[in-house]
């Protein structure tokens, strides 16, 4: 087997065909690499580019994913690593796959994946479930007094 190591995504995409092409009887595994810092950067910066185009407040996001507003923070910040876990439930409250997150994180790319149009709708959507989940725990500390 052979191994060809890249650290750019797109200069994995420019060499794959041809490499393919040129070692046809080669079992070719590809593997796009980052340091734990770079990746921490780049989870933390496509989370928060995602949440600004949605139109939301880190504190709504928080608040949305049931997360604190200080570890949301620092995710962003890229100056802590996070757990699968704790990004699903960034993505859930988003409306995003962890898939498609994922890829946003390994391209670089985030402002490509939303037409304003989509941006708009995401935001407006996201911004009403917010008030009512707001609401909903209002009324549920309302009634357990």
């Amino acid at each position: 087997m052979s191994y060809f190591l890249f650290y750019n995504p797109y200069t994995f995409a420019q060499h794959e065909e041809n490499l393919r092409r040129n070692f046809p009887s080669h079992q070719i595994k590809f593997k796009v690499s980052f340091t734990k810092e770079e990746l921490q950067i780049r989870i933390g910066k496509a989370l928060r580019e995602i949440r600004q185009l949605s139109g939301l407040s880190i504190e709504s996001l928080a608040f949305m994913a049931d997360m604190e507003y200080n570890q949301l923070s620092r995710i962003e910040r890229g100056k802590v690593s996070t757990s699968v876990f704790c990004v699903e439930k960034g993505c859930k409250a988003l409306k995003v796959s962890t898939s498609d997150f994922f890829l946003m994180v390994e391209s670089g790319v985030v402002t490509s994946v939303f037409t304003k149009e989509e941006a708009s709708l995401k935001s407006k959507v996201l911004q009403s479930e917010t008030h009512v989940l707001k609401k909903e725990n209002k009324n549920n500390l309302a009634s357990s007094d």
